[in-house]
């Protein structure tokens, strides 16, 4: 694939992650009247997550026909192609259907099992991570950079549990954490 349909899809990417993202914060403020399913321990869906998959993957077919999907809700379509977007419609759907503002919408674009693009879009906060495979990361535009920590006493980490992990790998990850410096 040549870079310049890479870098048409980044830009794509970019407003459409941002569209996603308003479309299920619409959702987000009308939390009362959305219906969930359970789908195992600490694994709901919601019509949200439905609805704003839906929304990504209809967009994605109109631009770019030819690119193969994979779909947290929806499933896959066309993975025999050269290129593949992966999406989260609502990475975080616990935190979303509890109200919390932690959740972002996540599209990626794959080609030959490498990721080129990443996005993260954070509607709460209107905060756009982007990256394109060998041009840095950027949050709403600007260059990141990373800390210049080299330890974790020195740093900050984040820690969160869920319940299709192993109660016993999780705790064993905090412990070297705490004891290595940690949080």
């Amino acid at each position: 694939m040549k870079n310049k349909s890479i870098q048409q899809r980044f830009h794509a990417a970019q407003v459409l992650v941002r569209d996603a993202g308003l479309y299920a914060l619409q959702w987000f403020r009308k939390l009362d009247s959305l219906k969930t399913e359970k789908k195992g321990p600490q694994d709901l869906v919601s019509k949200a997550d439905r609805e704003v998959e839906k929304m990504i993957r209809e967009r994605l077919q109109t631009l770019f026909p030819e690119d193969g999907f994979l779909g947290e809700e929806s499933g896959t379509r066309n993975l025999d192609a050269e290129g593949i977007w992966i999406v989260d419609p609502i990475d975080g759907t616990i935190c979303f259907l509890n109200g919390l503002s932690s959740w972002c919408v996540s599209i990626a674009f794959v080609v030959k099992n490498q990721i080129e693009i990443g996005l993260i879009y954070a509607p709460c906060t209107d905060e756009l991570f982007a990256s394109q495979r060998g041009t840095g990361a950027t949050l709403n535009g600007k260059p990141m950079k990373p800390s210049k920590a080299t330890t974790l006493a020195d740093g900050i980490v984040g820690l969160g549990y869920s319940p299709k992990s192993s109660i016993v790998a999780t705790q064993k990850a905090f412990d070297y954490l705490f004891k290595n410096g940690g949080v």
